[in-house]
């Protein structure tokens, strides 16, 4: 099974071989954060974090919009996870 799990271009069009593909039961499919019932999860999540399992203030970084690029750079090299853009 492939999974998308981020977002092409919206102008992006995959060419696939149906046949093969289909005689090997392979599927396509998107999957949105992670398939998972955010009703059930995200509570957990909270639960996680507030017992210091899921320490996403270490995750994110925030800054100003215009270091996009470096916060780009920190995601490729790991430095950072998630940077989260900031508009003034």
């Amino acid at each position: 099974m492939v999974c998308q799990v981020g977002t092409a271009p919206a102008d992006f069009k995959l060419d696939i071989h149906v046949l093969p593909f289909m005689i090997a039961g392979k599927q396509y499919r998107g999957v949105i954060e992670g398939e998972s019932d955010k009703v059930e999860y995200i509570p957990k999540m909270i639960q996680w974090y507030r017992e210091g399992k899921f320490p996403i203030d270490k995750m994110i970084k925030f800054m100003p919009a215009e270091q996009f690029e470096q916060g780009l750079h920190e995601m490729h090299t790991g430095e950072t996870i998630k940077p989260v853009l900031l508009w003034s």
